[in-house]
């Protein structure tokens, strides 16, 4: 007597690897799944070896179960010969070099052509995630023959992204020098304590959306997240108590704690687009308004 039984995840995890097998054919136009299997083999290969650890199981976790196979095949997570490659040539030749180096494979298609795979049967948080774990020049596989799905910035877009960052730490480090002048500041340390204490007030005192804007201009150590954390008291506060809270907590007069808010607050005008700075003044209330315009 015979017992036939089907496991279903077999056949789950078999459907579903072919439909990357299908996909592939169809995107690169090719017409042996065999061919099929040895461009994604390849590339997963490369991938897996160049990521983290931690990283390429996350990645992997996301794989049918045969493709998962597929990706551990062979894999000795303390081998480090991969993790010398950080462009995105580099990661071409390796690719490359698992079909000998035949002059007939374009190893760019087969790259470009499987991370289109990726990205359609992966999640975009996981794919993220994966980018940001290549150096930047590597990260320009994204890119080849394919749109920027993910919203990570190319090579040259980071380049420039962090020229801007730059220039807005410089600007941070000329506010702490004029609010350090300060006779009542005393020092750099109080300084960056001060404007943080009065920029995350007036983030808390403004709606999220409004506080996001305003601090996607500021210099980069002001980031929301620390605006919001850095003060005692935020929506409802009115402006008297919040120099009165300044002078509490720098423990200066009155006089003093509203001449660094006008200082601080100058500063920030400065750097804040104007229609962003209308819509902060339309949700603070005349007290608070009228002390931003003089400034």
């Amino acid at each position: 007597m015979t017992s036939t039984f089907k496991i279903h995840v077999f056949d789950e995890t078999l459907q579903k690897s072919n439909e990357w097998i299908r996909d592939i054919l169809v995107d690169a136009g090719w017409i042996s799944p065999q061919t099929a299997y040895s461009a994604l083999r390849a590339v997963l290969h490369t991938l897996r070896d160049r990521l983290p650890i931690e990283e390429a199981s996350d990645l992997a976790a996301e794989f049918p179960m045969i493709i998962r196979g597929l990706f551990f095949e062979g894999w000795t997570p303390a081998n480090k010969s991969k993790k010398s490659l950080r462009t995105a040539d580099d990661f071409y030749r390796e690719v490359h070099r698992h079909f000998q180096n035949d002059p007939t494979v374009d190893p760019q298609k087969i790259v470009a052509t499987i991370f289109r795979a990726l990205l359609n049967h992966v999640s975009i948080g996981e794919m993220r995630q994966v980018q940001l774990s290549f150096p930047e020049k590597m990260r320009e596989i994204f890119y080849a023959e394919m749109p920027n799905p993910l919203g990570i910035p190319s090579v040259s877009e980071a380049m420039e992204a962090e020229k801007e960052s730059q220039k807005k730490d410089e600007k941070y480090e000329n506010w702490l020098n004029q609010i350090a002048k300060l006779p009542f500041v005393e020092n750099r340390e109080k300084a960056d304590a001060s404007i943080k204490a009065v920029l995350g007030t007036l983030a808390s005192r403004v709606d999220a959306p409004r506080a996001l804007e305003m601090v996607d201009e500021l210099p980069r150590p002001l980031t929301f997240s620390k605006l919001r954390g850095h003060q005692e008291t935020g929506l409802g506060i009115s402006f008297d108590q919040f120099v009165n809270q300044i002078s509490r907590q720098f423990k200066i007069r009155t006089a003093e704690a509203y001449e660094l808010i006008e200082q601080v607050f100058h500063l920030a005008k400065k750097v804040l687009d104007p229609l962003v700075l209308k819509d902060i003044e339309s949700f603070l209330p005349p007290s608070w308004t009228k002390v931003i315009k003089a400034v």
